[in-house]
């Protein structure tokens, strides 16, 4: 089931927006104030961003472009009052994946929303763990369908090990071939992140998935 966000702050289409989606069984995590939004934005556990009405500080450009440089890869359908051929391209350029003009029928809008989400499916190449399946390119974690939430860092240590499941990685070679590495962190930080992602997969009934090879490191079960 598609997990969407949407930041818009008029209520009545916020409403229709919502009850639209809803109706094709999606869940719809509404942030009417922006900047709320714009943060969870970043936990990585949506399929879609629906940018509505948020004002001009920051504006709908800012955003898109400040999400794709933040390497946000979420696809990205933005609504715009102002609907012309300068705003559309100054967005697209930013790195919305969409644009449409407000007001706008919700037949269309759902048509549109399915059309990104076909665009995003788990590609054959996703890795599978269990039951889980991580698309490392759009950073999102699955299980059945449901997304789950690790933070950006967690994200690319279960990426390493996933990648590199027939090995023990020690934490030193785990905290220096993160992409965020710390390198002024001790072992210890690696074993915080690592104890926050046995949390969410054991949560999502997913337990002993990591396996702790002690004086070594850590290593991968069950991928596929």
């Amino acid at each position: 089931m598609p997990h969407i966000l949407l930041i818009e702050r008029d209520q009545f289409t916020a409403s229709n927006i919502i009850n639209s989606l809803s109706r094709l069984g999606w869940d719809i995590s509404h942030f009417p104030e922006p900047s709320l939004g714009f943060k969870e934005a970043y936990k990585n556990i949506y399929q879609l961003i629906i940018l509505g009405d948020i004002g001009n500080n920051p504006s709908n450009i800012h955003i898109c472009s400040r999400l794709r440089s933040d390497e946000v890869n979420t696809a990205l359908l933005v609504l715009i009052k102002n609907y012309n051929v300068e705003n559309v391209v100054n967005l697209l350029e930013a790195g919305a994946d969409a644009c449409m003009a407000k007001p706008f029928s919700t037949r269309e809008l759902a048509a549109r929303c399915k059309v990104l989400l076909k665009r995003i499916d788990i590609p054959q190449s996703a890795i599978k763990i269990a039951d889980l399946e991580l698309d490392k390119h759009r950073r999102i974690l699955h299980r059945k369908g449901r997304p789950i939430y690790l933070r950006r860092r967690e994200f690319e240590i279960l990426t390493l090990l996933a990648e590199n499941h027939d090995r023990v990685l020690s934490r030193s070679h785990i905290n220096s071939r993160t992409t965020t590495a710390c390198y002024d962190c001790d072992d210890n930080t690696v074993d915080v992140h690592i104890s926050n992602i046995r949390k969410a997969l054991d949560e999502c009934g997913c337990s002993g998935v990591i396996e702790t090879v002690h004086g070594v490191g850590y290593k991968l079960n069950k991928v596929s």
